[in-house]
């Protein structure tokens, strides 16, 4: 199986080439690559990365794949929506929001550990 992104069209060739060939094919938005790195911690962009991610995505797709990246997945929704109450935390004056916002980012914090250990 040949695993490529798509890139603004620039992949139809590639696609096209494999079609009459008859590879298999599977192409990933970018946007999923991307998040998977995050999620994996890696801050870099670069092509060797970003191929041994695709590789890596869709080298098996058990159950515990399965899993793992809605799990992945998942926690990299809670980071997002902490990074967000972190920033709305710095503009914030009012004791009641303030204590509002500090609950659930402690309840995110909570959710993540959960994924975490569930990983």
């Amino acid at each position: 199986v040949v695993v490529f992104e798509a890139t603004g069209g620039y992949e139809r060739p590639l696609k096209t080439s494999l079609k009459t060939r008859e590879y298999s094919y599977a192409i990933l938005h970018p946007n999923k690559v991307r998040a998977l790195a995050k999620a994996k911690g890696l801050l870099a962009k670069t092509d060797k990365i970003d191929a041994e991610l695709m590789k890596v995505e869709n080298a098996n797709d058990s159950e515990e794949n399965q899993l793992l990246k809605e799990l992945l997945k998942r926690r990299e929704e809670l980071m997002d929506e902490k990074h967000r109450e972190n920033n709305r935390l710095d503009k914030e004056y009012l004791p009641g929001i303030i204590r509002s916002i500090k609950k659930h980012i402690r309840w995110l914090d909570h959710e993540i550990n959960e994924i975490e250990n569930i990983a």
